[in-house]
């Protein structure tokens, strides 16, 4: 809800938010959309086994989780090369510097989570930004993570 009401308050007009994933109340989201007068700017996508195309053609992602103790799709997202909206109570906000990522203050507020938009919307995605978001993660990469691991265990 926040993120459709924090939408409807940016000046701006020129973007596009897509929703992936399943959600048991989609349709109360999709009919606020249209309330708030963001029909043709929120698209609904739904559950999509192939997600590639959708970072590839975004600048960011948003999840404003209210509790996620590390969302994969933040450290998936960054890969991409996407500029992350998240909050605090996301663990993979943890990983999130001022290039690569924004935290909403305060998740109940539309006010707080309009100006996360706004920092978000002026962090395009070009080759540069995109390659340093990358490589903010890569020290995360799963292969490292195990060669670490293994080295520990047999140092």
């Amino acid at each position: 809800h926040q993120l459709l009401e924090g939408l409807a308050k940016l000046k701006r007009k020129d973007l596009h938010l897509s929703v992936i994933g399943k959600d048991s109340h989609q349709e109360l989201y999709e009919a606020k959309a249209v309330r708030l007068g963001l029909a043709k700017q929120v698209h609904f996508f739904g559950p999509q086994k192939e997600i590639r195309p959708f970072y590839q053609l975004a600048d960011a992602l948003a999840i404003p989780s209210f509790y996620d103790p590390f969302a994969n799709v933040t450290v998936e997202a960054l890969a991409m090369g996407l500029f992350i909206l998240s909050s605090k109570y996301n663990g993979g906000s943890e990983v999130l510097h001022c290039n690569t990522g924004t935290c909403v203050e305060e998740l109940q507020s539309v006010e707080s989570m309009a100006q996360a938009l706004e920092k978000t919307l002026s962090h395009p995605k070009t080759k540069n930004s995109a390659l340093e978001r990358r490589l903010s993660i890569e020290h995360l990469d799963y292969g490292r993570q195990m060669n670490a691991l293994v080295e520990a265990c047999f140092a």
